[in-house]
């Protein structure tokens, strides 16, 4: 147990100081100065990347879960139980991980 805490506390505290550390001490410093002004904020590109990136992750995790339920589905003879009591029906619609033959 105390193996995982001190490992999360590496990957949750430590690794983002040193990432910011790293930045503060390359960044560069003064003396130069662009001519040019800095470009202006795009709210519509920022809204349509988030857009993307949420169509992306839907999209994976469809494909994901089709690719898990449909062979179950379609190989005959494999049955999933939610609950001894109330059995799933064999086709389709079972959320359990236990399979019965």
């Amino acid at each position: 147990m105390t193996l995982i805490a001190i490992t999360v506390a590496l990957v949750l505290f430590l690794g983002p100081l040193l990432l910011g550390l790293s930045g503060l001490f390359h960044a560069r410093r003064g003396g130069y100065r662009s001519p040019e002004p800095a470009v202006p904020w795009n709210w519509k590109q920022t809204i349509s990347s988030a857009l993307l990136y949420t169509l992306a992750f839907n999209l994976t995790f469809l494909i994901q879960e089709l690719f898990l339920v449909l062979p179950k589905a379609l190989i005959p003879g494999v049955r999933c139980s939610c609950s001894a009591a109330h059995p799933a029906p064999p086709r389709f619609g079972c959320s359990s991980s236990r399979l019965r033959l």
